[in-house]
């Protein structure tokens, strides 16, 4: 099969994906019988739920964006939502109105800092549009219980303890907070994608700032797949409802494992998992610094879980509980691997299985 027809066909399964999780979520939604005596368990619910969808959909729509400057800002809300999601569901009502409580606190807030900037101002006030608009939507929520309004935290503990109650600790601790280097613009995101060194070599190789090229990684769409699906699985599993119908993200990884049989018979493309096959197509590449693509070798450890090697790379591999994780953590060994090798003076060495194609 020809790259243009693998890429074709990649994209449409990709197109199937967003089309099949819509439906999907329409079904869970129909599933789930009303209560009109707590209808905001219900919108919470379904609003969390519609998020992580409206997510997924918009980053697999916009392929140039799967990359560690923009993908992990998406990936850091889908875990935040994920855990809120979680965290709700253990006790639906009471938290469900603390939630809702905490937003109509910070519009609240937000109309009377417009208020009083349009007074220090001197410009009219209740006609101005932006209250008007603001006022509306405050009004329109027509809730028995408000009786206050927070703007404190919602949840009245930090989002690690929430993870912990809600059983979702490791994702707290390998995606969420790794996430948030790229949404806080924290040292370790910058210094991997936003500074380079200076070529003058008098001045002692300072860092620069740069926009460094982060090739497209397909491994971030994976990740919001699968963040939708655990959020399906927490809702089905505390509400007890399904969807009466396949995953789409189940179906979306048996397209992908297909897509990879179809080139096994090709000798130029050595297949050795879906991912390995992907990442063929949108490489892993080092970000460090140094614009190098290296293929990867994706084995099952014996022991459970994932290890990966670089063939390129003498010694240099990983491992990981998943292949996602697996493969997230090879990346950071092809950083290190790379730096030595210049703070050694030594030039990265080609990848001979991708010059060999």
């Amino acid at each position: 099969m020809s790259e243009q027809s693998n890429q074709e066909e990649f994209w449409s399964t990709v197109e199937n994906y967003t089309q099949l999780v819509r439906e999907e979520l329409a079904q869970y939604w129909a599933s789930w019988q009303i209560d009109l005596m707590s209808s905001e368990v219900h919108e919470v619910i379904g609003g969390l739920m519609g998020r992580q969808v409206t997510l997924v959909t918009q980053l697999a729509q916009a392929p140039s964006i799967w990359n560690g400057h923009v993908a992990p800002l998406f990936l850091r809300t889908m875990t935040d939502t994920y855990i809120t999601l979680a965290w709700i569901l253990e006790d639906p009502v009471d938290r469900s109105r603390k939630f809702i409580l905490h937003g109509l606190g910070e519009e609240k807030l937000l109309l009377e800092h417009h208020k009083s900037r349009l007074k220090e101002a001197d410009e009219s006030v209740d006609d101005h549009p932006l209250v008007q608009s603001l006022e509306a939507w405050l009004n329109s929520q027509r809730f028995t219980f408000l009786t206050e309004v927070n703007v404190g935290s919602w949840s009245g503990i930090d989002t690690r303890s929430m993870a912990q109650e809600a059983d979702s600790e490791n994702l707290y601790t390998f995606a969420y907070r790794p996430f948030s280097a790229a949404t806080h613009s924290m040292w370790q995101h910058i210094e991997r994608y936003n500074l380079e060194e200076c070529s003058n070599p008098l001045h002692r190789l300072h860092r620069i700032p740069s926009e460094l090229d982060a090739p497209l990684d397909v491994d971030y769409l994976y990740r919001a797949a699968k963040y939708v699906k655990e959020s399906f699985d927490v809702f089905r599993q505390k509400i007890g409802v399904g969807a009466g119908i396949p995953s789409a993200f189940d179906m979306f990884v048996s397209e992908l494992a297909r897509f990879d049989a179809q080139g096994e018979d090709d000798d130029s493309t050595p297949a050795s998992g879906f991912f390995l096959r992907l990442f063929q197509i949108l490489p892993i590449t080092s970000h460090h610094r140094v614009n190098q693509e290296y293929s990867v070798v994706v084995h099952k450890a014996e022991e459970g879980g994932y290890w990966v090697e670089v063939p390129a790379l003498a010694g240099c591999y990983s491992q990981g509980e998943t292949v996602e994780e697996a493969l997230a953590n090879v990346k950071e060994a092809i950083e290190l691997y790379l730096e030595t090798l210049r703070e050694r003076g030594e030039s990265p060495p080609n990848d001979a299985t991708s010059s060999s194609k």
